[in-house]
């Protein structure tokens, strides 16, 4: 019973420092945390089951923490609100000036508009010197007289 016991402790053991030396060395280097990579596959190997645990424990990237890599510039692995967010800070109020921008503008183009229905509902010629269109009909050339 002893014997079986040891066996399947000793199978058990062996799972588990074969799959800390695969975890290991599949991790990408910059997720490894504690020590280098190649110290922890050291550290495996020279000290069976306690570098597997301790390689489980302390080196081993945490779960659902994306990889420096992928991490936007000056964010950190804790969430925060959105107003402690300087980028979004930044869009938001540059979405806000673009907003203020289009509404002068369509606020300007309505001005626009609403002058020149007035000069052609006045009758006023639409030329700003006031010329207006060449009369026509026959015109006498002062110079002929």
């Amino acid at each position: 019973m002893v014997i079986r016991l040891a066996i399947a402790a000793s199978i058990i053991a062996l799972f588990v420092i074969i799959y800390a030396l695969v975890d290991c060395l599949r991790t990408p280097p910059y997720s490894v945390r504690s020590i280098s990579k190649p110290a922890w596959v050291l550290s495996i190997l020279l000290l069976p089951l306690i570098g597997a645990l301790l390689w489980f424990f302390l080196g081993r990237p945490r779960s659902g923490e994306a990889p420096e890599q992928y991490r936007a510039p000056g964010s950190s692995s804790r969430t925060s609100a959105p107003d402690d967010d300087a980028a979004f800070l930044r869009r938001i109020e540059w979405e806000r000036e673009q907003q203020a921008k289009d509404a002068e503008l369509k606020k300007r183009e309505e001005e626009l508009k609403k002058r020149e229905g007035k000069k052609d509902d006045d009758g006023k010629p639409d030329d700003e010197d006031g010329s207006g269109p060449a009369p026509s009909g026959p015109t006498t050339d002062p110079r002929n007289n």
